[in-house]
């Protein structure tokens, strides 16, 4: 007998009907479970974009926050504040 083709060979390991049922349940499984994949790679990609530039909130006036400067470093600080957070001088 000579060589058999290598389809005859696979059906003859495994039978045809196996091999149509297991392409069948990559179809019926692998389809849905692929999908659901790019579903939820879509949403956490869309989870860690920033936000468009007409939905960031925007900074309140600086007046505001700030009526004053520090006299040391000239940063803007509030009003409440006694001491500057950024360099440590006295605010009078």
């Amino acid at each position: 007998m000579g060589p058999m083709p290598a389809l005859s060979r696979i059906e003859g390991m495994m039978g045809g009907g196996t091999l149509v049922m297991l392409f069948v349940l990559l179809l019926i499984v692998g389809v849905p479970l692929l999908a659901m994949a790019l579903v939820a790679g879509g949403r956490l990609a869309s989870q860690s974009r920033p936000p468009a530039e007409g939905n960031r909130p925007t900074a309140p006036p600086a007046t505001a926050l700030s009526a004053r400067r520090c006299p040391t470093c000239e940063r803007a600080v509030q009003l409440d504040w006694n001491v500057c957070p950024y360099c440590g001088a006295e605010l009078v």
